[in-house]
């Protein structure tokens, strides 16, 4: 399927000192998760993003964008350094996409940051 990987000054290996990236990608919904098993899918698809580091959620919302219903979560990593993740999971018949903010610092900025860049999402990339 893919990737669109961005970083705030488009190279890879990110050169900010806050090593914030953005990651937009669509998975198949082979198993057509239905609404009550969406908030599920995407606390397990948030918990592989640092695999084995703890995970704290510290706010989960639902939301449409693009005309597709979601879920925003934004969590903190509670062990080692602290690195802010947020990801946006939305469903349709077909795909699921997901779109995942990574920042290690500056995070109240890069939480706003990565809000729009999920909000702002259209099908089609």
């Amino acid at each position: 399927q893919g990737a669109l990987v961005d970083t705030k000054y488009g190279i890879l290996p990110t050169k900010s000192q806050d090593g914030a990236l953005f990651v937009i990608s669509r998975l198949k919904n082979k198993n057509f998760l239905t609404p009550e098993k969406r908030n599920s899918y995407a606390k397990e698809r948030l918990s592989e993003v640092e695999k084995g580091r703890k995970i704290s959620i510290i706010s989960e919302n639902e939301v449409m964008i693009d005309g597709l219903p979601g879920i925003e979560l934004t969590a903190y990593t509670e062990d080692g350094e602290k690195t802010l993740i947020t990801q946006t999971a939305l469903f349709d018949t077909s795909d699921i996409h997901l779109m995942v903010g990574i920042a290690q610092g500056d995070t109240i900025t890069n939480m706003e940051l990565f809000h729009t860049l999920a909000a702002t999402y259209r099908r089609g990339i």
